[in-house]
């Protein structure tokens, strides 16, 4: 949710390069939710 908020932000103030910067972090920070995730539930399995 933040990130699509953060994607029409950025459309709106800056140039195209700098849209796909925002979504590659954006990505990445939801790529590392998701490993976080699984390293928690290897721990309460484990």
């Amino acid at each position: 949710m933040l990130c699509e908020i953060h994607y029409i932000y950025l459309a709106h103030a800056f140039i195209q390069s700098n849209i796909k910067i925002s979504t590659t972090i954006c990505s990445t920070k939801t790529n590392l939710k998701g490993q976080f995730t699984q390293k928690l539930n290897k721990v309460r399995f484990h």
